[in-house]
């Protein structure tokens, strides 16, 4: 009997889709469906989701309202409506991508067994961020998280730092499995992207360049990056250039933001738009160094990517595991400060202090396989699934 799962994810997200993949390819042992919040249904394009079901063997079931105590009436719809669309599709887990706002709809008894997977920010930053404003409203809203949580028949984290926050939010009292099921990267697919050719603004760039590849949105923090290679020395500045991605982000306010420091810089630059991913596989694996300085992380594709294609990475000071981001990999700072990173830039570009990048190649191969941890996944679900027929 195949396992029917309905998800409730972002289309927008490469990691998401990439986990529904790993399962829509094994037709013959799972069904899969889909939700979208509104907000992101309109984003990726209400039309393109209704193709799911032939181009990605997913069938889109529609859009989710947030949940909202300030739109009580509104919640209670749409809650009475997952609690019937569930039913009527005989949906055996509903699997709950982001804790935030998502996870709330668990203060609704579903009628199926019920799975959450944090990313990072919403259970390291949004969801704490509520017990700290203090006021009535907030206490209520961190009261009916804890209660969704406790509800789940298993949670999954892509990093310790969740898990042991996710902890944290259960008040330590949360006794079904808690696994540490990272989103990993698909091996198979950086080395088959080994002849993808860079594109022509960088083929014609007569100097070694630094990349900074994450999207333009503010919690990248490309800020931090951009001021401090504003305080290298001019020998570096002369000799290196700069290349970001994403110059056709909708954060528009943001972008106009980051294109005045770079107005303001006097290294070379080149803005390329959002790129396909053996694209951006080739930038890592030209660039003379890959920085990221994201203000909060759980365990990034991206910075993954970079270790195993052997670029030498520099990260931000944010709570990664150890196991997978081993000092001698990769350069982590030990504060915000631009001066911080503009020293270890020189550690870097200069050959002082290079990281071990086959360390990083050899960690990324034992610590974060996609296949793996997907199959990891698929071992929980079918372990959920035979406890609810034997219940």
């Amino acid at each position: 009997m195949k396992l029917r799962i309905l998800y409730l994810a972002d289309p927008n997200l490469i990691h998401d889709l990439n986990w529904m993949r790993f399962f829509a390819r094994q037709s013959d042992k799972f069904e899969l469906l889909m939700l979208s919040r509104r907000v992101h249904a309109e984003r990726y394009g209400l039309e393109r989701l209704q193709g799911w079901k032939e181009a990605e063997n997913i069938a889109f079931m529609g859009v989710v309202e947030d949940f909202s105590l300030r739109h009580a009436l509104r919640t209670w719809r749409q809650g009475r409506w997952l609690r019937s669309l569930i039913e009527r599709e005989r949906i055996d887990i509903f699997h709950i991508f982001y804790a935030e706002p998502n996870a709330l709809w668990l203060n609704f008894r579903l009628p199926a067994r019920c799975m959450l997977t944090t990313r990072g920010s919403d259970v390291l930053q949004t969801i704490p961020a509520f017990s700290q404003r203090g006021g009535l409203l907030a206490a209520l809203v961190s009261r009916l998280y804890r209660r969704a949580f406790l509800r789940f028949d298993a949670i999954t984290c892509t990093s310790e730092a969740q898990r042991a926050k996710t902890q944290e939010i259960c008040i330590g009292t949360f006794s079904r499995p808690l696994l540490l099921i990272r989103t990993g990267i698909d091996l198979a697919a950086l080395d088959a992207s080994a002849t993808a050719e860079l594109p022509p603004a960088i083929a014609q760039l007569q100097k070694p360049f630094l990349l900074l590849p994450r999207n333009m949105r503010p919690v990248y923090n490309h800020e931090l990056a951009l001021q401090a290679l504003a305080l290298l020395p001019a020998e570096l500045r002369e000799r290196f250039a700069i290349v970001l991605v994403h110059s056709d982000s909708p954060e528009r306010d943001y972008l106009q933001s980051i294109q005045k420091l770079l107005n303001a810089q006097d290294m070379q630059y080149v803005f390329l738009p959002l790129l396909p991913p053996a694209t951006l596989f080739a930038l890592y694996r030209a660039a003379a160094l890959v920085v990221m300085t994201p203000k909060s992380d759980g365990t990034p594709v991206s910075a993954l990517e970079a270790m195993y294609l052997q670029a030498p990475l520099i990260l931000p000071p944010l709570p990664y595991d150890e196991d997978v981001f081993p000092p001698q990999s990769v350069r982590r700072l030990e504060d915000w400060q631009p001066q911080t990173l503009a020293a270890a830039l020189v550690d870097i570009l200069q050959n002082k202090q290079m990281p071990n990048t086959q360390l990083a190649a050899d960690t990324v191969r034992q610590k974060a396989d996609r296949s793996k941890e997907m199959q990891k996944l698929q071992n929980l679900y079918e372990v959920i699934a035979r406890e609810a027929r034997n219940a």
